[in-house]
């Protein structure tokens, strides 16, 4: 190809656009500094001056944000306003050189116009891994060029996956026991021990994840509470959106970090309302 084959953008010194300066986006803005980037941030309400320089950001109105950076990351949650935030108007105002990248929800873009952009040369690259209609990808996406397509993978590793599945056990049993949730963090470090606001989190460190039997028996726990103590489905409400429950009673594999599936996690008289994905 010669030496002006397969080239890309460098990422070192460049202008990073971050759209929802939220956990995740401050995950973003930290591991950036290790390319010497200049960060720039669009959120709903502007973060404390104190934090903003922790992270050497900069506020800037969205539009400006997308005129300005070479690299635009979307970490926002799906809201009314926020569904069809990128559109062709506002894919119209970044550089031409410019690269976005959503790892929010796939809804928030126009998939149609960002592949419009991309085979028009209004965009150099995409990087998505969520779509407008999952499982469905459009097809002018598909084969669009400088387009990276992958599922929604970030928690991909074993130790991610069982500290997942622990803290969803232990969020269980706090909430039963009448004590608060603990949050995950986004920290740098993929297993730390304190998240963003300093709250200790013992057990959770790297290096010290549970093996299956000690997860078996938190989930175990778990059964013993739901089937003894009153008032469960207010209590399950709260917490099934952080633990895999499935209709009928057992732990989704997929939210427990190699958990048995066929575990039990219930009485079968207790009666516990699964949320919806569209919830």
């Amino acid at each position: 190809m010669g030496p002006v084959g397969f080239l890309g953008v460098p990422v070192a010194g460049k202008t990073l656009g971050i759209v929802g300066m939220g956990k995740i986006g401050a995950g973003v803005a930290r591991r950036s500094r290790g390319f010497s980037m200049k960060i720039l941030y669009h959120n709903r309400r502007r973060i404390p001056p104190s934090e903003e320089a922790g992270l050497g950001a900069s506020y800037r109105d969205l539009d400006a944000l997308l005129a300005e950076s070479d690299f635009v990351v979307l970490c926002v949650p799906l809201t009314p306003e926020t569904r069809g935030l990128i559109s062709t108007e506002r894919l119209g105002r970044m550089k031409r050189t410019a690269v976005l990248v959503n790892i929010a929800r796939g809804e928030v873009v126009d998939e149609e116009a960002v592949a419009a952009a991309l085979a028009e040369g209004r965009l150099f690259g995409a990087g998505l891994d969520v779509f407008e209609k999952e499982p469905r990808i459009h097809p002018d996406l598909l084969s669009a060029p400088s387009a990276v397509l992958l599922p929604h993978l970030g928690s991909a590793t074993g130790e991610t996956r069982e500290a997942m599945g622990r803290l969803a056990t232990e969020n269980l049993l706090a909430v039963l026991d009448g004590r608060s949730r603990r949050a995950p963090s986004i920290e740098a470090d993929p297993l730390p021990s304190e998240d963003v606001h300093g709250v200790d989190r013992p057990g959770l460190g790297e290096g010290d994840v549970d093996h299956a039997d000690d997860r078996c028996d938190h989930a175990h726990r778990a059964a013993e509470f739901v089937g003894d103590r009153p008032g469960l489905e207010h209590l399950a409400q709260r917490v099934g959106e952080d633990v895999g429950l499935q209709p009928d009673g057992h732990l989704d594999h997929r939210f427990t970090g190699g958990l048995d599936p066929h575990l039990p996690v219930r009485s079968p008289s207790a009666t516990v309302r699964v949320p919806t994905d569209a919830e």
